[in-house]
């Protein structure tokens, strides 16, 4: 595993020895936390069908690339029965007026929560490259690390095209390292994510306004 990404699962916990510079560190923990592990299929409030930490199954052959195994009996299922698994999501309503858990007990199948995990790390460190890409790797590292957090969280949404999914904010760092138009930009449509977390990313870009030493 990445040593760079060696997780802390007590995630609830930042310790007062956390040092400021470890970003993936907060990265892992905060979206860990909020985008609510799941080793069922579920509908995400789009509809899109997803396990895991907000991973999308796109189509029948995405969660075949998956190892998955009867909730009752432990043993691997079959491609079959993945797929029967899938139509029967298909068929499930969705919106916010169903979480994720409703959906727990309309199948069978499972994956591992030791699955979940490097899935997980393996996103992030695809994600860590699509902002490098965009911001350059100097560039990223050099920026406010509450600010890479909050990019981070955005990236997740956005399946790491953050320049597409958010131009506004993108040029608001590139030409100015304005934080309150960066602040201001971070807001996503309460369809997707809570009003909540859209607070607490909003939250981390002005601390560095707070803390910029040319004002």
């Amino acid at each position: 595993m990445d040593p760079e990404f060696e997780f802390d699962r007590g995630f609830e916990h930042e310790g007062p020895g956390t040092k400021a510079t470890d970003v993936f560190f907060r990265v892992k923990n905060r979206l860990y936390k909020n985008e609510k592990s799941k080793t069922y299929m579920y509908r995400d409030i789009v509809g899109v069908i997803t396990v895991g930490v907000g991973f999308a199954l796109k189509s029948k052959t995405d969660a075949q690339r998956l190892k998955w195994f009867d909730r009752k009996t432990k043993r691997p299922v079959t491609r079959a029965e993945v797929d029967d698994a899938y139509d029967v999501m298909k068929k499930q309503p969705y919106g916010r007026s169903f979480a994720a858990t409703f959906f727990e007990n309309k199948t069978t199948i499972r994956i591992s929560e030791n699955m979940i995990y490097p899935q997980f790390v393996k996103r992030l460190s695809e994600f860590r490259t699509e902002l490098q890409n965009t911001f350059g790797q100097t560039g990223l590292n050099s920026l406010p690390p509450p600010v890479q957090e909050a990019l981070f969280d955005l990236a997740w949404n956005t399946g790491g095209d953050i320049g597409t999914g958010f131009p506004k904010l993108t040029a608001a760092i590139k030409d100015h390292l304005d934080w309150l138009a960066v602040a201001r930009e971070t807001h996503r449509d309460t369809e997707f994510v809570d009003e909540d977390r859209n607070v607490d990313i909003r939250n981390l870009v002005l601390e560095a306004l707070k803390n910029d030493r040319r004002l």
